[in-house]
């Protein structure tokens, strides 16, 4: 029987155990579920105000808390909400089951796939700083087992395990699945691609941080003052919602919004959403890891030194090169590495 070695920390938090021809994990609770029961929280908590102010509290008082005090126990009850949720779905986290010696992956032992039909195990980009690991079928169906922060490297370890137990690659997308962000998809002459429409994602974010902002201070120091006789005091606080509020705005834009990219072979033209923006024949190459302030930059080479930008992408290291070396070989053309362009101009400048 092979010894196999597992990160300490989340083989234990998900129940791992190993026999010769059986693996077994329980599932975690995933950070969008529980960031999903706070949002549902907050949007119910005007209805929580509400009842605060109108319904007495006591027998004989004839209405609730004032105003503001309502307002704020509007924080507590959103947390008190997200925890409750927690507390509920925890026993209900799913068993899986990896069975060899049956050939099949069972779920709640309900037996969903054969094991001849996991693809691979894939590390993928969460919120912030977070990252999610799923069993991927070759149907394209990802079978989510653990929402963790990316810095915790036993997870890895965790993946690696269940890819040698499986016989399968493990693709590690920690920086985000760039062929899936940019939905990238090839019909015969014609390659699409629907990249997250940045700019106008963080022009909206930008507003909506604004229109917090107001809604704050005003809240903060004329509406608090004028109800209470009291200065409002804690604006580091305030930083922290408006900045959080503007963030999550951006972030959710960048999931609505996109681009439309079609390359035409038949017709020989590259359009931008609905407009052509040149001829296929003019693209000299695919530029990747081109510094931009903040990030980098996968983008169409054109002659004279022009680009067309493609996405703003924030690690030299992602999996850009992947989704470069497809665009490239649809267009035959050459994949230009803009790092180690610099990096190898940079050594032959030394050496002279």
């Amino acid at each position: 029987m092979r010894s196999y070695q597992i990160g300490r920390d989340y083989a234990r938090r998900l129940g791992v155990t190993i026999t010769a021809d059986q693996m077994s994990l329980r599932t975690t609770i995933g950070l969008p579920r529980i960031l999903w029961a706070g949002v549902l929280a907050a949007l119910a908590s005007p209805f929580f105000c509400y009842l605060l102010v109108t319904v007495p509290l006591l027998p004989g008082h004839t209405s609730g808390l004032d105003d503001i005090t309502a307002a704020l126990m509007i924080p507590f009850f959103v947390i008190g909400i997200t925890i409750a949720y927690f507390l509920l779905a925890s026993p209900f986290r799913r068993w899986i089951v990896l069975d060899r010696s049956r050939d099949q992956i069972r779920i709640r032992n309900r037996a969903i796939a054969r094991l001849e039909e996991v693809d691979h195990i894939e590390k993928v980009a969460g919120l912030l700083y977070w990252a999610s690991l799923a069993i991927v079928l070759r149907s394209g169906r990802k079978i989510y087992f653990l929402n963790y922060p990316n810095l915790h490297s036993s997870a890895d370890t965790v993946a690696q395990t269940l890819a040698d137990f499986l016989h399968v690659p493990y693709k590690d997308y920690g920086e985000g699945n760039y062929a899936e962000i940019l939905r990238l998809h090839v019909e015969g002459d014609r390659l699409t691609m629907h990249p997250p429409n940045q700019s106008l994602a963080r022009l909206i974010g930008i507003v909506a941080g604004i229109l917090c902002a107001i809604g704050v201070f005003y809240f903060a120091w004329v509406l608090f003052p004028r109800t209470t006789g009291h200065e409002f005091e804690g604006g580091r606080g305030l930083g922290y919602i408006i900045f959080g509020v503007a963030y999550g705005v951006y972030y959710l834009a960048t999931r609505i919004f996109h681009h439309r990219i079609v390359l035409d072979r038949r017709q020989n033209q590259l359009s931008i959403d609905y407009r052509k923006r040149c001829a296929l024949s003019e693209v000299t190459g695919i530029g990747v890891h081109i510094e931009q302030k903040g990030g980098y930059l996968l983008a169409f080479l054109l002659s004279e030194d022009q680009t067309l930008p493609i996405l703003t992408y924030s690690s030299r290291f992602a999996s850009t090169p992947e989704v470069a070396n497809r665009v490239a070989g649809f267009l035959s053309v050459p994949v230009i590495d803009y790092h180690n362009r610099n990096l190898n101009a940079s050594r032959t400048s030394k050496r002279r």
